[in-house]
């Protein structure tokens, strides 16, 4: 038997053994700069799971597929040839042939969701992981499309990442991918951590919430109850998450990936945020702070505080509704969208 089929078989083997395990799904979701990657970073390293990089292939894809029913070969041709239209895959390093004859092996059955899943566990193929209980995502701009997410998974779990609303408005404003406005930045703390509230209401039972604070000052009791809720044990590999770094691409606003827990990040807006931020974040994100446990420091509320939040909350409304319309777009036309702000805003690299 000629080597190349020797090979094909093994591959052919590895991907059976990872199929027919039926690992289930889960999505680390929260607004970004809250713990969303760190945490990804550090379950990636669990030898039963597999979680790729964010890449939001799903939702570019969604209003596309979500209804087909007839998978034949020209419909899973195109559905792979549609991957590709989100660059991020490409800090995935997927063994592209392998994936497509894994797709083309669902011709005549399957379902939209099945057809993504075989994404993920062909990234953790190649990871070399081969007994992996669950495969993840992380994505913070699927806050904004759980109730999609759950249908597609109905299955799935959710691990909602929430941090001190001012240190993560002091995140944003180190990076070049958002809005620095102080407002702004508070409201869609708000709004990202209000739609997980909303699902996570209705499906409790699906949903875990993690405090960035809480894994940065307790990891091992932390990730013991994020082990749990997945249905595994914990592995203390998980905490040198750090010394893997060939996983994922490194940014200067992830420089932190690639150093130990410290918990000397948490509330740092107490020495560095300015009085009249604290006071604007206190009044736009209160309410919702407080069901979290966020102290508010601020009780003030007035006519002037309202009219000076008030151009930064329409600010943010409007970029998170343009982040929900967008989705809305013909495939093609949305991806080059998302690409060209990616690259404009230097959030897009290449691997």
């Amino acid at each position: 038997m000629s080597t190349d089929r020797l090979l094909q078989e093994a591959s052919a083997e590895r991907h059976r053994s990872l199929s027919g395990s039926n690992p289930t799904m889960f999505f680390i979701v929260g607004r970004g700069r809250s713990g969303t990657t760190l945490l990804r970073r550090i379950l990636n390293a669990h030898p039963n799971l597999a979680v790729p990089p964010e890449a939001m292939f799903i939702m570019n894809l969604y209003r596309k597929y979500r209804r087909v029913t007839e998978w034949d070969r020209e419909k899973l041709l195109s559905f792979f040839d549609d991957l590709w239209v989100e660059k991020r895959l490409s800090y995935w390093h997927l063994n592209a042939v392998e994936l497509e004859q894994q797709l083309l092996e669902h011709e005549g059955y399957g379902q939209f969701a099945d057809l993504c899943k075989e994404v993920y566990a062909n990234y953790a193929q190649v990871q070399g992981k081969f007994d992996v209980v669950a495969l993840g995502d992380k994505n913070p701009h699927y806050c904004l499309f759980l109730p999609q997410l759950i249908d597609l998974f109905p299955d799935a779990k959710f691990i909602h990442v929430v941090r001190d609303f001012r240190d993560n408005i002091l995140s944003y404003q180190n990076v070049s991918f958002d809005t620095s406005n102080t407002s702004a930045l508070a409201y869609r703390w708000k709004r990202y951590n209000a739609e997980i509230l909303k699902s996570s209401e209705k499906y409790f039972e699906q949903f875990i919430l993690l405090r960035y604070e809480d894994l940065l000052t307790k990891p091992r009791i932390s990730l013991e109850r994020v082990c749990h809720f997945l249905g595994i044990g914990f592995h203390p590999g998980m905490l040198e998450y750090y010394r893997d770094q060939g996983d994922g691409l490194a940014a200067e606003w992830h420089i932190n990936l690639q150093k130990p827990l410290d918990e000397a990040r948490v509330f740092a807006w107490k020495r560095r945020m300015q009085t009249q931020d604290v006071r604007k974040a206190d009044f736009v994100c209160r309410d919702i702070a407080a069901f979290y446990g966020y102290e508010n420091t601020s009780a003030q509320t007035s006519f002037s505080l309202f009219a000076s939040t008030l151009p930064g909350i329409l600010q943010g409304w409007l970029m998170t509704s343009l982040e929900r319309l967008v989705i809305l777009l013909p495939t093609r036309l949305m991806a080059a969208i998302i690409n060209s702000y990616r690259a404009l805003t230097g959030s897009l690299r290449h691997a």
